[in-house]
Order: C-alpha cells, then sequence, then structure tokens
C-alpha cells in the first residue's frame, strides 16, 4: 500500500511540474509573439499581452504584459478595451512606475468613449466604459493630476443625458474635493445650472436632499440631510461664483461672459422664486388666509427688489 501511494505521489507531482512547464513555455511564447506585433500590430500584441495577464498570473512577465496590453490597445484606439484593462492594472497594482501615464490614458480613453457615442452614428454604442474610467480615476487617482477633469467631465456627460441630479453630484464632488481646481468657477457655474434645470415651474417649490457626494449615500444618511429648493440652491451657486470673482479683479476680465450670464442667471432666479411666493399668496387669498397671503406677498416682492426673502417680516 505505502509503495502504491508513493507511486501515485510522484506522479502527481510529474504532472503538477509538467503542466507547469508547459503554462510557463505558453506564457514565453505569448511574451515574445506580443513583443514581436507590438510595432506592426499593437492591437493583436495587446491581446496576446493581455491573455498572459490573466491566464499565466505566475508567470514573471504578467505584471508589465497588463500594461503593455493598455499600451496596445490605446495606441489601436480600441478604447474600451484599454480602459478595462488599466482599471485591472490599477486594481492589482495601485503602485507602479506608470500612473501619470495610467491617469491620462484613462481620461483621455473616457473622452473618446463618449465622443464615439454622440450623434446618429453612436445611438447604439455604450457610454458604459466612459464612466468607468472617469470614476476610477476619481476613485483610485484621486490625488492625480485628473481626477478634477474626470469629475467635471462626468457632470457634463450625466448633463447630457439630462441627469440633472446625479450631475450636481460631480460637480459639488469636486467643488468640495479641489476648492482650487482652475475647474472650479465653471464648476459652480454648471452645479447652479443642474440644479435650475431641476425647476418644475411657479406652481411648485421643486426640492432636492442636500447630501455629500463625498460619502455613501444610504437612505440613513440621506434621511439626515436637509431638503432645499433647486432654485435658492442655483441662486446661491451663481451668487457664488460672482462674489469669487470680485474678491479676485483680475479674473473678472477672463470670466466676463461667465460674470454676465451668472447675473442674469441670478435675476432669473429670483423671478422664478418671487412667481413661485406669488402663486401661494393667491392660493391663501382664495382661501380667506389674508395674513398668510401678505406674508407670501412680501417674500415675492423681496425677491423682485432683491432683498433678503424675509427683510421687513417681524
Amino acid at each position: 500500500m505505502a509503495e502504491s501511494e508513493r507511486i501515485a505521489r510522484e506522479e502527481r507531482e510529474k504532472k503538477a511540474a509538467d503542466e507547469r512547464t508547459a503554462e510557463a513555455k505558453r506564457a514565453d511564447e505569448l511574451w515574445a509573439d506580443a513583443l514581436r506585433k507590438q510595432a506592426t500590430d499593437p492591437e493583436d500584441a495587446a491581446d496576446d499581452f493581455k491573455e498572459l495577464a490573466e491566464e499565466h498570473k505566475t508567470s514573471p512577465h504578467a505584471e508589465e504584459a497588463r500594461w503593455l496590453a493598455a499600451e496596445g490597445y490605446f495606441r489601436a484606439q480600441e478604447w474600451s478595451d484599454t480602459i478595462g484593462v488599466l482599471i485591472e492594472y490599477l486594481k492589482t497594482n495601485p503602485v507602479n512606475p506608470h500612473l501619470p501615464d495610467v491617469e491620462r490614458m484613462l481620461y483621455e480613453s473616457s473622452v473618446h468613449v463618449f465622443e464615439g457615442a454622440r450623434g446618429f452614428s453612436g445611438i447604439f454604442r455604450s457610454r458604459k466604459s466612459g464612466y468607468d474610467g472617469l470614476k476610477a480615476i476619481v476613485e483610485r487617482v484621486p490625488q492625480g493630476t485628473y481626477a478634477d477633469d474626470a469629475l467635471l467631465a462626468l457632470g457634463d456627460q450625466y448633463v447630457d443625458e439630462e441627469d440633472y441630479e446625479t450631475a450636481a453630484l460631480q460637480y459639488r464632488n469636486l467643488l468640495l474635493r479641489y476648492p482650487d481646481s482652475e475647474w472650479s468657477f465653471r464648476a459652480r457655474l454648471k452645479l447652479a445650472d443642474a440644479y435650475l434645470a431641476r425647476d418644475q415651474g411657479p406652481a411648485y417649490h421643486a426640492g432636492f436632499v442636500d447630501v455629500d457626494p463625498r460619502t455613501p449615500v444610504t437612505p440613513q444618511a440621506t434621511a439626515t440631510r436637509p431638503v432645499r429648493s433647486v432654485v435658492e440652491a442655483a441662486k446661491e451657486e451663481y451668487q457664488a461664483f460672482l462674489d469669487r470673482i470680485a474678491a479676485d479683479p483680475g479674473r473678472r476680465a477672463e470670466y466676463a461672459n461667465e460674470v454676465a450670464y451668472a447675473e442674469g442667471r441670478v435675476a432669473e432666479c429670483r423671478s422664478r422664486l418671487a412667481a413661485k411666493n406669488q402663486v401661494i399668496a393667491d392660493w391663501c387669498a382664495g382661501r380667506g388666509q389674508a395674513g398668510a397671503a401678505e406674508c407670501y406677498q412680501r417674500f415675492a416682492q423681496n425677491e423682485v427688489e432683491g432683498r433678503p426673502w424675509s427683510a421687513g417680516m417681524p
């Protein structure tokens, strides 16, 4: 019995050794073939590098192969493949010598995915990998060069899909995380636009739960956050933009068009808030609630004249 067990064990060990040898040989062949094809057929080379990285993880070339796969797909302008490989590369190698290029390639590939999904020719093209790429930058390289660019681009894409709620979270995330970013000026205006786009007219005081985009959004967390008027929030952001420009006069010429736009939008917000309060005033008056009607009438007049909404109230 002991002899038969020894023979069986040796056979198993030999078989495992043969399999390791065959696997190492296949990995070396893939590596050599991919290197040979790099200059003339980057996409085919990338396929080989990717197979090596995924199917032969014990190979000494596995880590570098994943990076070279991403490079090959990027050169071949296979944007979704580039994004997928780079995200996996960041997961398996969060500290690596290629981080600046990883970040740049993720951003540029994501932008190309979105560009390809626009217009009639892009109707059937998915934007998912573009979103995945930009989110990977924000989540995995938050201190890098492109995190603020990624948040701005995410917001713009959600606006393009008319998902103003999610767009606002991206712009606000940028402002909270990167207040000194050069994009913060435009992000504040875009945030205000996203808020205002959710207004539903004078008869409705549309509101939203003001969540912190830097923390997980759960039902428990949402329940503790304030509800804000979308028009009031938009007015505050437009005014915040104007106040920041006023504090830095050198920027006024650079953002002259945006200043004029924000000033017009502040007036528009006041007009909308006045109209909402007037609707409530009329409703109260129609039901004999004279005191309440007078109160809301004053709110409306304060907005029209640019005063704090509660000015003149006892």
